[in-house]
């Protein structure tokens, strides 16, 4: 049984529970369970945005309460159950302590909250844009996605015509990729692969480095313009501003990764 369907559950035959005592919690405590109080803080960081809509909300906030109370029960037989102190528990709560504090970290990064720009910044990018939604174009590609290649490999790609060329090549390199046909929107394009793109004619190819792990290789079979203006390209600025928001979250955290790199000790493999 999942456990969402276990919550769901408990959820519900707790619908009608209640305090055996009649008293309600007061204060700052939503919910007591086995004398344990669940806080308004506690209820709220799992609610998150309580949104424009006061009756939607007022329904999330009692199924979410339900929720809590049954999650509380379950820990609670849990450790009745002393199975926090097995290794198998120990791994579990580590693991759920890692990933929160990282949650942690990311939110840390990007401000405190998820990045939701103004209405007034979605304004101005497309002001200061106005050309780039002029030019837009969506372009039909044949693609292959390869890991990063050495120099020496990426300067013989540029000499090859075609993409069997292309994976002709890189089969006899004995080096994986992927090929599928795709259309691209130029809104939403690396920066480098526009450029690339813009500057290619037909059935060209183009090589592209789309990140510090990844290239796409393309060989164009068509482009058509597709311009934004009004509302559709404010709700592309929008996407690309919380894109962009993103994107700079992402490229520190690897930048941490990358500068921990020298203290990591990685034990060879059994038998190896």
């Amino acid at each position: 049984m999942g456990r969402g369907l276990i919550i769901a559950i408990m959820c519900c035959l707790l619908a009608g529970c209640g305090r055996s005592d009649g008293k309600a919690p007061t204060g700052q405590v939503v919910a007591t369970v086995n004398g344990q109080e669940i806080t308004a803080a506690e209820l709220n960081m799992e609610l998150g945005d309580p949104g424009d809509d006061p009756q939607a909300y007022a329904a999330r906030r009692k199924a979410m309460i339900r929720a809590l109370v049954a999650r509380k029960l379950l820990v609670a037989e849990a450790q009745a159950r002393e199975l926090n102190t097995t290794a198998q528990g120990m791994f579990a709560r580590n693991r759920a302590r890692d990933l929160a504090l990282v949650d942690l970290l990311r939110r840390d990064l990007a401000g405190g909250q998820d990045f939701s720009p103004s209405d007034s910044e979605v304004d101005r990018y497309v002001d200061s844009h106005a050309s780039t939604f002029n030019r837009r174009e969506l372009i039909s590609a044949d693609q292959i996605i390869v890991r990063r290649l050495n120099s020496d490999v990426t300067n013989h790609l540029r000499t090859l015509a075609s993409l069997d060329a292309v994976n002709a090549y890189l089969a006899a390199q004995a080096i994986p990729a992927t090929s599928f046909p795709v259309v691209l929107d130029s809104l939403y394009l690396a920066p480098e692969t526009a450029s690339a793109i813009s500057r290619a004619g037909a059935n060209a190819l183009v090589i592209a480095q789309e990140s510090d792990d990844s290239m796409r290789i393309l060989q164009i079979t068509d482009r058509r313009s597709a311009m934004l203006d009004g509302e559709p390209a404010r709700l592309a600025a929008r996407m690309l501003l919380i894109r962009n928001a993103g994107e700079g979250t992402r490229a520190r955290l690897e930048e941490i990764i990358r500068n921990g790199r020298g203290r990591v000790d990685i034990a060879p493999a059994k038998g190896s």
